[in-house]
């Protein structure tokens, strides 16, 4: 750990970063037309939004963003086996976009011959099988693969994918708010993530010290705390999420991510936790919300980043 805490601050390090963030954004360009493609040409008032895995992160951000910028959309928003059992078997006619990190996942391979079944038209984001009849089985449906070997790296191009596609979508959306998303999406990611590294480089190397085994965050920026407790896996810690409104018992140390929006929320754990000792570690995002998952995945994949140098 001592070596890694050595490695962070490296401006090398963050430089190679920003470089791999770029790498990522290339890759994710290709898949963000198609999604930006298949909404404009298929999604008319209603969409049905699904996950499963890692997938729940991109998901998480086209929802977030259909919600507020075109808020005269019906939006399902649920994962994979709920949607399975409980929304494909009893509509006809409805498209849906699916992402999953999990290629063997069988709810996956299910949901989309139940979809066909049912004449529901279906884009399904997942990672490139490497087994020969999964690839055959992909094969006879709608599907952009991203060609990676590691769950995690795959959820962030999906993201960053799924980002870019929201932002081109609904950049005349909601007057100067939309303008301003696009803008920031032009300046490109891989500036903005040497920023962010930067600002909150305290907090991932109270990461490191702390060890939180407890990722909290409010409802909205829930699939990057699931996110956050992949990566604390990673380096060795049994992480788990906890809703902010939960968080409780003996507790040593929290990783708590947010938005400045969340601040009464904050303050409200804050009092409740901190005279019984525990440390909060708070990110907090100055930004809007629907850039926030974005930010806040590439800011704490530097960690493993970093341990793979």
């Amino acid at each position: 750990m001592l070596q890694l805490l050595q490695k962070l601050r490296d401006s090398v390090n963050v430089k190679k970063y920003a470089v791999y963030v770029a790498e990522l954004e290339e890759r994710a360009k290709s898949l963000a037309e198609a999604i930006v493609f298949f909404i404009n040409t298929r999604v008319r008032d209603k969409l049905v939004i699904s996950y499963s895995d890692l997938g729940y992160i991109p998901a998480h951000i086209l929802y977030g963003f259909t919600l507020v910028m075109d808020p005269d959309k019906h939006v399902v928003f649920e994962d994979t086996d709920t949607v399975q059992h409980y929304v494909v078997p009893y509509r006809e006619n409805f498209v849906s976009i699916l992402f999953s990190t999990d290629p063997y996942n069988p709810s996956i391979i299910n949901y989309m011959q139940t979809s066909r079944v049912m004449g529901n038209e279906t884009l399904l984001l997942t990672v490139k099988p490497g087994d020969e009849r999964f690839k055959q089985i992909y094969s006879s449906f709608n599907t952009l693969q991203v060609d990676v070997n590691e769950e995690i790296e795959a959820s962030i191009i999906m993201s960053i994918a799924t980002y870019y596609a929201c932002i081109k979508l609904y950049s005349g959306k909601l007057g100067s708010r939309g303008t301003r998303l696009f803008k920031h999406g032009e300046e490109g990611l891989s500036i903005i993530v040497e920023e962010l590294i930067s600002k909150y480089m305290d907090a991932l190397e109270k990461i490191v010290y702390d060890k939180p085994v407890i990722v909290s965050s409010p409802a909205f920026l829930k699939p990057a705390s699931i996110f956050a407790t992949s990566i604390l896996d990673k380096l060795g810690l049994n992480a788990h999420f906890e809703d902010i409104s939960r968080v409780g018992g003996r507790l040593e140390s929290i990783l708590l991510l947010a938005t400045t929006v969340d601040e009464h929320l904050v303050k409200r754990l804050k009092f409740r936790l901190t005279p019984a000792g525990v440390k909060i570690n708070e990110i907090i995002m100055n930004t809007d919300p629907l850039e926030a998952h974005i930010y806040l995945i590439l800011l704490l994949y530097y960690l493993i980043f970093i341990h793979k140098q």
